[in-house]
């Protein structure tokens, strides 16, 4: 939640001086909107809800996610600019085994991850295939 308000008030930093007075009021506002979201799982379907959205969530879009962070950090951003911040944090530069990694290694294993995930995508079930969703689910 904290990071969903501080990225609000980064965001829209007047907006959020002029009508919301008190970060916790921002903070209640963001809990409301979550607690919203969540409500469909208390109902009867809410586990097949529930399903959907862990199966497609948890899985495909933070291979995405993790992706592109490690591209924006690392090629945008730069491993040597990132070595030096770490040097000013920690006092020592991180070794060449790191940058290496970061630059090749985790996007190639995020990407052999996310086709091995895309080659084995199976459409999603309950109670072990006892359900299946229609295709528009």
């Amino acid at each position: 939640v904290e990071a969903i308000v501080t990225s609000l008030k980064d965001a829209f930093p007047n907006w959020t001086k002029k009508y919301l007075k008190r970060h916790e009021v921002l903070a209640l506002l963001v809990c409301l909107f979550c607690f919203t979201l969540g409500l469909p799982n208390i109902f009867e379907g809410g586990i097949y809800y529930f399903t959907l959205l862990d199966y497609y969530s948890a899985s495909i879009s933070l291979m995405y996610l993790a992706f592109f962070e490690v591209v924006a950090v690392v090629w945008c951003y730069g491993a040597t600019r990132l070595s030096r911040n770490i040097k000013e944090m920690t006092g020592k530069l991180p070794s060449l085994y790191f940058k290496y990694c970061w630059m090749y290694v985790s996007p190639l294993l995020i990407m052999v991850i996310a086709m091995a995930s895309w080659l084995d995508y199976e459409e999603p079930t309950y109670n072990n295939g006892e359900y299946e969703f229609p295709p528009w689910a």
